[in-house]
């Protein structure tokens, strides 16, 4: 199953790095830097990954992670909060927006693909389980 990655990184650089990560997998990558177009694309494309920096012009990070989260349709999309080595990182409202994970600028790209591949694994686990719920639940006869 292709894995779907969006990445919101004002950093051209940053994206080509997460671009590169993943060359050799089967994944699409999408980028944006700018944090209102973020939100936009992501109900499209329905990545199963969001890298969003903390500190995006348009919206934020936090903000663009605490929207994910409240949407019914895409709360279950994982996001993984980026900040600088020396920027500022609040993990109150990390925590508040409910956020996955967090990489630090600039990061190892082996920390990246496992972060994200885990993440994914864990959606992608909670997805069949739930799958699997409905599913047994349309096996059991209705009674008259």
């Amino acid at each position: 199953m292709t894995l779907k990655i969006l990445v919101a990184d004002d950093s051209a650089n940053i994206q080509r790095i997460v671009n590169l990560a993943f060359s050799d997998e089967d994944a699409i990558v999408e980028s944006v830097s700018d944090g209102a177009i973020t939100l936009e694309i992501v109900k499209d494309f329905r990545p199963d990954v969001v890298l969003a920096d903390v500190f995006l012009p348009g919206c934020s990070g936090y903000e663009i992670c605490a929207s994910i989260k409240e949407d019914p349709e895409l709360g279950d999309t994982a996001v993984v909060l980026l900040a600088g080595a020396f920027d500022p990182f609040d993990e109150a409202e990390a925590s508040r927006a409910k956020c996955n994970g967090l990489l630090t600028k600039p990061f190892n790209t082996s920390d990246l693909l496992q972060t994200v591949h885990s993440l994914a694994e864990e959606k992608r686990k909670v997805q069949k389980e739930e799958k699997e719920t409905e599913n047994a639940g349309m096996d059991t006869p209705l009674k008259a």
